[in-house]
């Protein structure tokens, strides 16, 4: 994920469902340069993460606050990415569509996908997991360039229900005309 992240070589980053900031941390642990955000509904979590990143004199922000509002942030971010959110939210159209209109560069969410899927084709997988087909989720967004996808291995995520349907999916962007 992170290298995922890195490789479009960004100088802000926004994870949605950031939990207290792990992934933020091994972002900025690679990274120390780029400025990272991170949003998640978890109060507790939050509090956790920011009192981590004082005491330890961090340079990311992370606070509490709903994927569904992202448009209200005011500011656009080069890559904006998910691991394991947005299998547990429905419907997420409006995030997508949100996530899309923020990201400068690119995308990546880690995610259940399911590519023998239609749009109208979303459904509950596991224990009110959903899996969805991210490739056409976003190719249909005029912004998007591209949208690949790497399923996961055993030495990326060894639990059988990751290996069977996780899958990191990395959209690059067009810019956006000024």
């Amino acid at each position: 994920m992170v290298d995922a992240v890195l490789s479009f070589h960004p100088e802000s980053v926004l994870e949605i469902g950031c939990n207290c900031g792990p992934n933020l941390y091994q972002i900025h642990l690679a990274a120390p340069g780029i400025r990272l955000f991170g949003i998640d509904t978890n109060h507790q979590a939050i509090a956790k993460g920011r009192d981590f990143f004082r005491t330890n004199q961090l340079p990311i922000t992370i606070m509490a606050w709903d994927a569904k509002d992202l448009e209200d942030i005011d500011r656009r971010f080069d890559v904006i990415f998910t691991d394991a959110t947005l299998m547990l939210i429905h419907p997420i159209d409006e995030i997508i569509q949100n996530m899309v209109k923020s990201a400068n560069l690119g995308i990546v969410v880690l995610e259940y996908n399911d590519e023998a899927h239609t749009l109208d084709d979303t459904y509950i997988y596991r224990k009110g997991y959903w899996k969805r087909n991210y490739k056409l989720l976003f190719s249909q967004f005029d912004r998007v360039r591209s949208v690949d996808i790497q399923y996961l291995t055993k030495r990326d995520w060894n639990d059988k229900y990751w290996l069977k349907l996780g899958a990191m999916t990395i959209v690059r962007l067009r810019e956006v005309k000024k």
